[in-house]
């Protein structure tokens, strides 16, 4: 971690899973949830009809490739976390950007040969997470993750999570207190 004391800047590379980033999450359910329910209801309807059980087990077989599928693509990457008096940010690191290019590219290109709107749009939303900036006066609470080494910020309808390095978090947590300060609660 680097800090430029009189600038009160903190910056410091990490490696994120996708699992900790708050747009992969609302992601997944956004598309689980709904297959999920058509699945339970073709399930509930079906009366033991053959058709409506491998209809039902399609859509569990989609849910459960997608979850895998998001899990290779959408692996782990290397960002620039810089917090300093305006907001806190993120950005991506060199070695992630062209990855993600060729995943957001490939996304965008199934869903168009496909037919399917839905897998082109969420390659397109993909293309917005190269880098995110919440200003301090926009954040409403910041909840300490210790476990996993999280910090979220919710804002003004979007959420941000910070991945701190287990050395600096508690200083990191510090500096964001006397940004934000009685914002902070407890998970």
């Amino acid at each position: 971690m680097e800090t430029d004391g009189e600038a009160g800047v903190l910056c410091w590379d990490a490696t994120v899973s996708p699992f900790d980033r708050t747009a992969v999450m609302q992601i997944i359910l956004a598309i689980g949830i709904p297959f999920g329910a058509i699945a339970v209801l073709l399930l509930a309807v079906s009366e033991g009809d053959p058709s409506a059980m491998y209809g039902a087990g399609f859509v569990l077989v989609v849910i459960l490739g997608g979850i895998v599928l998001g899990l290779l693509l959408f692996n782990r990457k290397n960002v620039r976390y810089t917090l300093d008096s305006d907001g806190a940010g993120f950005r991506d690191l060199p070695k992630s950007v062209g990855k993600a290019e060729r995943i957001r590219t490939l996304v965008i290109l199934a869903g168009a040969a496909g037919g399917n709107p839905s897998v082109a749009g969420a390659g397109m939303l993909m293309q917005t997470e190269d880098s995110a900036r919440m200003l301090w006066k926009d954040v409403r609470s910041a909840t300490p993750v210790p476990g996993r080494g999280l910090i979220r910020l919710s804002g003004k309808g979007r959420d941000f999570t910070i991945k701190c390095a287990p050395e600096g978090y508690l200083e990191t947590l510090a500096f964001i207190a006397t940004k934000v300060p009685g914002r902070i609660k407890e998970d």
